[in-house]
Formats: structure tokens, C-alpha cells, sequence
């Protein structure tokens, strides 16, 4: 979904039956106003920009609106990342100190606090050196209105990171961009 318009179309079509009320804050019970159709529907923004969607049968939608017992698939955060890192491709960003990359990694360090910086790289297609660096930040992270003076927080503590060769960036290595099809048929 993206910049065409599809995901709109798409959620038109979808109405919300109910939140998840605890931790995921993502997570949501939604049905399809055409068919009737069930859907389990994770909202990603951090990393991924992506909704994901799993089908449920009248059962699993019974548990979930009479008894609060939603299906495991996108129940923590750490799931949802991993769901988006094998069906689709990170973003990728200019800035480690940007609040979706501290926020993202917040939460996972929130939720499972021996987490690694491998699992931080690979979930959130940073580098494991940007993954360490952010893990090493100061938690909670701010609201944005009051980003700027914690970023001057961290850097009074030391942990500015390494600065790339612009002396404006962390380095931080690109995911590789995954060919168009318009790549492909033009030999890019």
C-alpha cells in the first residue's frame, strides 16, 4: 500500500469493531462492511508504514470481543516487526535520532529487556552499530513537543553518536533498495 491512494480504498471498505485495550496500542478487531469478513489488523508506523492482517473465523472474533483473548500473531510489538521484516522492507532513515527509531526501539526494549542488538538491527534495518547506540539512549523518550531539549540531553550525557562524514548524520548503513519492477525492465 503506499502514495496510491490503495489503503484508503482498502479501509474504506473496513470498519473498526474494537481496540485492543491493554500494551498494543496497534492492534485492532476490524470487519469488512462488503463481505462480513473478519480481520485482526496490526497498524505499523515506526518502521514499517504497513498495516498487517490476519483473517479470524467467528470463533477467534467471539474470544476477542466477549473475553478479551486476541490470537498471539501481532500481540507484542517485537511480532508485529518481525511479521513486516519477512513480508516487507524497512525505512530507511537519515537520522538515528529520529523519534519512529526511538520510539520503535523503546518499546522493544520496554517489553523484553534482554532483547539484543542483533534483534534491534535486524527487526528495525538498522545497522547493529545504530541499533547498540540507540539502546544505550536514555528511556522514556519524549513527546515530540519536547524533543529537542531531550536530543540535548543525550548528547550532555556523551551519547552522541558517531558522526558520519557530513558531521550532521550518525553512520548508519542503508537497506538495500529492493528492485522496481521499472528497475528491472529499464537494467537498473
Amino acid at each position: 500500500m503506499g502514495m496510491d491512494g490503495l489503503d484508503e480504498r482498502v479501509f474504506s471498505t473496513v470498519r473498526k469493531v474494537c481496540a485492543h485495550d491493554g500494551d498494543a496500542w496497534w492492534l485492532y478487531l476490524a470487519e469488512c462492511r462488503a463481505c462480513g469478513q473478519s480481520w485482526m489488523v496490526a497498524q505499523e508506523g515506526w518502521i514499517f508504514d504497513n498495516h498487517f492482517l490476519k483473517r479470524l473465523d467467528p470463533i477467534e472474533v467471539h474470544k476477542i470481543v466477549q473475553e478479551q483473548l486476541w490470537p498471539s500473531d501481532f500481540l507484542t510489538y517485537e511480532r508485529v516487526l518481525s511479521v513486516g521484516r519477512r513480508l516487507s522492507q524497512p525505512c530507511g532513515f537519515f537520522e538515528l535520532l529520529t523519534p519512529s527509531l526511538v520510539y520503535a526501539v523503546e518499546e522493544l526494549q520496554k517489553k523484553r529487556r534482554t532483547i539484543t542488538v542483533g534483534e534491534v538491527a535486524y527487526l528495525t534495518g538498522i545497522s547493529p552499530e545504530g541499533a547498540a547506540y540507540l539502546l544505550s539512549l536514555p528511556f522514556p523518550a519524549p513527546m515530540p513537543e519536547d524533543w529537542d531539549q531531550w536530543c540535548d540531553e543525550v548528547e550532555r550525557l556523551g551519547l552522541k553518536a558517531k558522526l558520519g562524514d557530513d558531521g550532521l548524520r550518525p553512520r548508519m548503513k542503508m537497506p538495500k533498495r529492493r528492485r522496481s519492477f521499472w528497475d528491472r525492465v529499464c537494467g537498473r
